[in-house]
């Protein structure tokens, strides 16, 4: 381990621009104003970059953006100070960012969203700039425009193959299907194959690492890609895909895809995890078993409740399945996402040696605290509950936002 990497992670322990937000303080921003918040912010590592917000008019997508950019400053920051080899992976992971400029940009074409909207959902990154996505939007006039004048980014030649593909299949449906074809469906694919592609490429960069470095990184991201595809394969046994050869994302660390491909063959969403948490009991780990255990308790618990609350929302008979499967899949999915974040406490294991499982930690949590604090800006300005807003955000069972600092 090198004495330069030795200083980035203490610059991660202890330097106040890469401090995470406390659960607590996190926790108490719930039911605050707008205002209170924008306060709350002005003293945290964000303070820059949402100073150029009044406080009056903070709203979810301008927090978002903000947010965002300083976690793209971040990694570029931590790959400047970064051995070779940990600059790839934060690289990889800054990927991130760069598909949802992507997908943004599909999105908003295709719903016919204005220039300004779109380029307040716009992170930048050097890789995709802000003038490249304004001059996309600009001058594209469908979506086939945008995958033209994307040919030149490393993801050209992938949305390229995606879109010929499906503009043969749109194409060739008859004009009154074709407008059956939603918005957003019609963005899958792109959708799909990008977030395979940032995930294969997050898992070749640990194949560069060594050691110690590898074994923890790649406990940390097989488990996570692991728990996404159990996430993947309930969603297409919800829509009645069978082969999900092409959802799954191709990375598997303890689950198999044979194991997925058991639990489509299963009746309904209930069987499907049924099965994987036996797959896990046999597999004898703990945290996805745990994980399953307590998704399907929350699955039959939201599945119990939906017929009720129907009669207070009047969700139309013929709907009430779908929007008993998206309830229900929903609260399961933030049982899983909660899992991800209670692995890292495989640090825990190795606490007097430096390792590259720091850094995928620490962007893991800061990743987590921006969804948490867009949730509470979101849930305020569109005046939901407390009670709403706390169930809606992924907090560790611990205080994993200090984590980092036991090891100092």
């Amino acid at each position: 381990m090198s004495a330069r990497f030795e200083d980035l992670i203490a610059d991660l322990l202890s330097f106040p621009k890469y401090k995470l937000i406390a659960k607590e303080d996190l926790l108490s921003l719930v039911g605050c104003n707008l205002e209170k918040i924008h306060a709350f912010l002005g003293k945290t590592t964000y303070s820059d970059d949402v100073s150029s917000i009044p406080p009056d008019q903070l709203k979810a997508a301008l927090a978002e953006k903000a947010l965002k950019q300083n976690f793209v400053r971040t990694c570029y920051e931590l790959i400047a100070e970064s051995p070779k080899v940990i600059g790839l992976l934060i690289s990889a992971i800054l990927r991130r960012i760069e598909v949802e400029n992507i997908l943004t940009l599909l999105r908003a074409k295709m719903a016919g969203i204005d220039l300004n909207e779109v380029m307040l959902h716009i992170t930048p990154t050097k890789n995709i700039p802000e003038e490249m996505c304004l001059e996309i939007f600009e001058k594209a006039r469908n979506i086939g425009d945008i995958v033209r004048f994307l040919s030149g980014t490393e993801y050209g030649e992938l949305i390229g193959r995606v879109f010929k593909k499906y503009r043969e299949i749109w194409i060739s449906l008859p004009l009154e299907d074709l407008k059956n074809v939603l918005e957003h469906k019609r963005v899958e694919p792109f959708e799909t194959a990008l977030n395979k592609y940032v995930y294969w490429e997050c898992w070749k960069a640990t194949k560069k690492l060594h050691g110690i470095d590898k074994k923890i990184v790649r406990e940390l991201l097989g488990t996570e890609i692991d728990l996404l595809n159990v996430k993947i394969a309930l969603r297409c046994k919800s829509v009645g895909i069978k082969d999900i050869g092409g959802y799954i994302i191709p990375v598997f660390y303890r689950f198999a895809r044979e194991d997925f491909e058991s639990a489509l063959r299963t009746t309904g969403v209930r069987g499907c995890l049924e099965t994987l948490l036996s797959t896990a009991k046999l597999l004898m780990v703990d945290l996805y078993e745990d994980a399953l255990t307590k998704a399907l308790k929350e699955y039959d618990e939201v599945k119990s409740l939906v017929p009720v609350e129907n009669t207070l929302k009047k969700v139309p008979p013929a709907r009430l399945r779908e929007y008993q499967e998206s309830k229900a899949l929903s609260r399961v999915e933030d049982v899983l996402d909660r899992a991800v974040i209670r692995n890292l406490n495989v640090l825990t294991r190795y606490k007097s040696i430096l390792h590259a499982g720091f850094v995928m930690a620490y962007l893991d949590l800061k990743w987590l605290e921006i969804r948490n604090l867009r949730t509470i800006v979101k849930g305020t300005e569109d005046r939901f509950p407390s009670d709403w807003i706390k169930n809606h955000l992924i907090l560790p069972e611990t205080d994993l936002s200090s984590l980092l600092s036991t090891f100092i």
